[in-house]
């Protein structure tokens, strides 16, 4: 068993976490347990585990809610190729979503569309009425 600590700084907070890893189970398998914060910000308080669940929460749902936008919106989106001829998404350049979260949490998404009320139905459906704000 090969254990990491992995240094995490989210691009959702200004939170710094330590978490622990086994490099030897296969990815699908893995958990991660939380070693200790580093450095909590002010929308993350409480025991090290609370804090961890919660930033990864609202983490994993902005992943998931871009991922969403980029499935519903092909237009916005184009495919590259890197050098191991690994084919992936992106938003094509002046097309991405800029995205914060208010002081409640709630996810901010700024997107150019002219599908925005197509998007917030779909988005609404998948995580959760007013979850994520269009702007």
């Amino acid at each position: 068993m090969a254990k990491h600590i992995t240094r995490w700084s989210p691009d959702t907070c200004a939170c710094v976490l330590d978490y622990e890893w086994d490099d030897e189970l296969p990815q699908d398998q893995r958990t991660h347990t939380i070693l200790e914060v580093i450095k909590g910000c002010s929308h993350h308080q409480g025991t090290k585990e609370e804090v961890y669940d919660k930033v990864k929460d609202e983490n994993m749902t902005k992943n998931r809610v871009l991922g969403e936008i980029m499935g519903s919106l092909p237009a916005l989106v184009e495919e590259v190729t890197d050098s191991e001829g690994n084919v992936s998404k992106r938003f094509k350049k002046g097309m991405e979503p800029k995205w914060s979260f208010d002081e409640n949490r709630q996810l901010q998404i700024e997107l150019v569309s002219s599908e925005k009320a197509q998007l917030k139905t779909i988005l609404d459906a998948k995580f959760g009425f007013n979850k994520v704000k269009l702007l």
